[in-house]
């Protein structure tokens, strides 16, 4: 005979914790009432995670794994793909997170993968959230749109940016659109860097430049920016330049320095970022970086400020190229 339903949830409503963890793994039914009773009570409180790092595996699916430095825990789960075809949900789980950082890694972008991480990411405490990071992500079976819907839940918490390394990428994989959803007055970093695009296609670019450097400016917000195989140009690098300066000058804060890189850049070239510095009176050393970093310190006259540009030329075969179509 079963205990009826009312009298089962007064029951369980009194337990702890860790008696609450084994009631919930008797059967189905026990699992849905500890469910509900978690989703009213405090039984289960949130506790911070420093990372959720998202992976992909070969032939299994997705592996979740959730530290926290703090507590010094670290645990993970294992996402098959019959799972996130159905967009099986894992509230109870999430629902105890307060998460910090966001790294994809080793993965395809699908739209099957968002859908299934926005329904999780729904039951989470997004606001101490800083960092989305993606690491080596694959984007061929992505579209723009599928970025966007990644960042719609995220954007307005991130303070950082990062893709790294991603392959088969298009020219609206990351456009301005997508730097648009970010809160333009708190960004702090913003790195894409090692982009590699579908099709081995070396003289395309992302149709990531000017704009998102205007709408960061206009917030006289200056993040740390890395734009390879980006759709910036020599101007607009110049006027962030002087922005940067004239916000540096007038802000109470001790701001000394910042430093933007533009790698591979088809529309950024050294000579050109020299003279077009000289031309508004801006000082310009020229310096050898690391590797093939070419950097130049610019100082505005009479100032203490110094802001750096580090540019990496495009290779020998693709600069004749881009010389030949001009």
């Amino acid at each position: 005979m079963q205990l009826p339903t009312e009298i089962l949830f007064q029951i369980l409503n009194g337990v702890d914790r860790d008696t609450a963890l084994s009631c919930r793994a008797v059967c189905s039914r026990w699992h849905k009432i500890v469910d509900k009773i978690v989703a009213r009570n405090e039984i289960f409180p949130q506790f911070e995670l420093s990372r959720l790092i998202i992976t992909g595996l070969p032939r299994k699916g997705v592996e979740f794994r959730r530290v926290a430095y703090g507590a010094q825990r670290s645990s993970a789960i294992v996402v098959s793909h019959a799972m996130l075809r159905r967009r099986a949900e894992l509230d109870f789980n999430f629902s105890q997170f307060k998460v910090q950082r966001i790294v994809l890694k080793n993965l395809s972008l699908t739209d099957e993968l968002v859908d299934f991480l926005r329904i999780q990411l729904s039951h989470c405490d997004l606001t101490p959230l800083v960092q989305l990071s993606l690491n080596g992500v694959d984007f061929s079976s992505s579209n723009s749109l599928t970025l966007h819907r990644l960042l719609a839940p995220v954007a307005k918490y991130i303070e950082i940016l990062e893709l790294n390394q991603c392959t088969g990428m298009r020219a609206d994989s990351v456009t301005d659109a997508h730097l648009a959803q970010l809160d333009a007055t708190k960004v702090r970093r913003v790195a894409i860097d090692g982009v590699r695009f579908t099709h081995g296609r070396r003289r395309a670019v992302l149709r990531v430049g000017n704009e998102s450097l205007r709408r960061f400016a206009a917030q006289k917000n200056f993040p740390t920016l890395v734009l390879d195989r980006c759709s910036v140009t020599t101007k607009m690098v110049c006027d962030y330049t002087e922005d940067w300066f004239a916000s540096a000058a007038e802000s109470e804060k001790s701001v000394r320095s910042q430093i933007c890189t533009v790698k591979r850049c088809a529309a950024v070239k050294g000579s050109q970022f020299e003279a077009e510095c000289r031309k508004r009176g801006l000082h310009c050393k020229r310096r050898r970086g690391s590797g093939s970093l070419i950097l130049y310190n610019i100082q505005a006259e009479h100032a203490q400020t110094e802001f750096t540009v580090a540019t990496q030329p495009l290779e020998a075969d693709e600069l004749k190229k881009v010389d030949e179509q001009q």
